[in-house]
């Protein structure tokens, strides 16, 4: 079996661009993409200049640099010291910017942090039904009481098979064959249906939702409750 690349380390560029999506010559592109996704989390976070914010899964730091000018501080974390080396890099300038590694489902280092708002992109859409629900008992633990948790997730419950935009349509005739080696790093499916029975028992009540054309979904949650 392919060795499983849990914690998504690179040993050469073009693996590290694949992974994100951003072959050469595409990556500007891509930059361009994440940098167009400030006003969407601005807006749904009501992100201000006294927010103490979380940045889980913040990769090479492409949204952490158009949204920490907007924030009192910015806490960028992530699994791959790989990402984690070019976020360092794209975010030097930043006083306001503190870079942590975290290990998978601990987000200890940015414990008592007074962390207010949490913004997550294109993690989510990659857990289980484990996954959620291990980062949103370390989400209870990081976030004060009344803060704000932002998230992209699949949404199986509007899955359509004859939607040609769904990038699941596209990966079914490729799974089979690549599972070994895909499945920490492929996209999963969850559901809004799932989230709504989760939220509440670990401390959150959802407070919006937004749809695509695609399962693609994102989720606005408001932690309510310590956990015990």
């Amino acid at each position: 079996m392919k060795h499983l690349n849990t914690n998504w380390n690179y040993e050469d560029e073009e693996s590290k661009l694949l992974a994100i999506g951003a072959p050469n010559p595409d990556f500007e592109a891509i930059v361009a993409l994440r940098h167009a996704r400030k006003n969407e989390l601005v807006g749904r976070l009501s992100l201000r200049t006294t927010d103490r914010v979380l940045d889980l899964g913040s990769g090479m730091g492409f949204i952490a640099e158009v949204v920490a000018p907007c924030v009192a501080k910015l806490y960028c974390t992530d699994v791959s010291d790989t990402f984690l080396a070019d976020c360092r890099k794209r975010c030097a300038s930043f006083q306001n910017i503190e870079i942590h590694k975290i290990n998978y489902a601990d987000c200890s280092p940015v414990y008592g942090k007074e962390i207010n708002k949490v913004y997550s992109t294109l993690l989510f859409i990659h857990f289980n039904f484990y996954d959620f629900v291990l980062y949103l008992q370390e989400l209870n633990k990081v976030m004060i009481k009344g803060g704000l948790l932002y998230f992209d997730y699949n949404d199986g419950d509007r899955f359509n098979f004859s939607e040609p935009s769904e990038s699941f349509n596209q990966h079914l005739a490729l799974y089979k064959e690549h599972r070994e080696h895909w499945i920490f790093g492929c996209m999963h499916m969850s559901s809004y249906s799932v989230i709504k029975n989760l939220a509440p028992q670990l401390g959150f009540r959802i407070l919006g939702n937004w749809c695509t054309p695609s399962a693609f979904s994102q989720m606005l949650l408001a932690k309510v409750d310590d956990l015990k």
